[in-house]
């Protein structure tokens, strides 16, 4: 075992599922003539049959109100721990010696 996982663009992923499907070939066949696994090309297929070619689409892009909603609730994060911070300092600063 190699170690080392391959990535393959959505194009090849389509484009190997549609010559399995056009050409009389094996799945097995297809597999080794392209350097897939097999059970790699049988994913592809079975999303590519479902899905058609908005399978290998990834992760969508976030929306620009998504975007805002993360950056909003990192500055939460952050004001919540520094009020934390200064309510412990708070303490330690008025207590009497």
């Amino acid at each position: 075992m190699s170690g080392k996982r391959r990535k393959y663009t959505k194009e090849f992923k389509t484009e190997s599922v549609e010559y399995l499907l056009k050409s009389d070939k094996t799945m097995k066949e297809v597999s080794e003539s392209l350097g897939v696994d097999y059970w790699s090309l049988s994913k592809w297929k079975k999303a590519y049959l479902n899905e058609g070619k908005k399978a290998f689409a990834g992760k969508p892009d976030l929306s620009d109100l998504e975007k805002e909603n993360k950056r909003l609730k990192r500055a939460l994060e952050d004001a919540e721990m520094e009020k934390a911070i200064l309510k412990k300092a708070m303490a330690i600063f008025s207590q009497k010696e």
